[in-house]
């Protein structure tokens, strides 16, 4: 049995442990700070690069316009966001990345389509615009989402629809001065029409009719 001799003893020795290890832990923090001082200080080569050019590197990151890259997941210009900073904000204000604008049903849910796109429009600006959608689910609220983007046909250059219901198209109709492609692939009854106004440069039409139970 331990006498209060040997549990004096015995705390006396902890004691000595423990102030041995604190001093260690002291110094490990102190060489810690000094080294995430020096990496801070680093300037890492590509991020000296102009801002120009890293833009430049991005948009040929992206198939070249007007194909459209999904706007989510690999290959897309929302990946280059998710860099660093400083990426990020370069991605943000090329108006060139956000220019052709592909949203599948198939592929992205679970997400504000509306918002989306409406972020697009906005760093796209003034340019050019293509746009590929799919209804393949055929969301309830297609026409809400078609009403937010049909303030920004002026910019429209190439639109493709797939699986669109031939009772939301009307939503569409209007001036779109800069059209140079429509595709839409849907049900069509043989008494369709679409009304594209005022789109001078307007130079094919692809109406794709599905089967039926397709």
């Amino acid at each position: 049995m331990s006498s209060p001799a040997a549990d004096r003893a015995r705390v006396a020795d902890l004691d000595a442990q423990i102030s041995f290890l604190e001093r260690s832990l002291s110094e490990l923090q102190s060489e810690k700070q000094l080294v995430l001082e020096r990496l801070y200080s680093y300037k890492y080569p590509v991020l000296t690069v102009p801002t120009e050019i890293i833009a430049e590197i991005f948009i040929h990151f992206l198939p070249s316009y007007p194909v459209c890259p999904l706007l989510l997941g690999p290959d897309s210009p929302t990946l280059l966001t998710h860099i660093c900073r400083k990426w990020r904000e370069i991605a943000l204000t090329t108006p060139a990345l956000w220019r052709a604008i592909s949203l599948l049903d198939s592929v992205i849910h679970g997400v504000d389509h509306d918002k989306l796109v409406d972020m697009c429009h906005t760093r796209s600006r003034c340019l050019p615009l293509h746009l590929h959608f799919s209804w393949i689910f055929a969301p309830a609220h297609t026409a809400e989402f078609l009403a937010s983007v049909v303030p920004h046909r002026v910019r429209w250059e190439y639109l493709n629809l797939r699986y669109l219901p031939v009772s939301h198209l009307h939503i569409l109709e209007g001036p779109m001065p800069l059209l140079r492609r429509l595709d839409w692939l849907s049900h069509l009854p043989t008494a369709t029409k679409f009304a594209c106004h005022e789109a001078p440069t307007y130079a094919q039409l692809f109406l794709t009719p599905l089967p039926l139970g397709a």
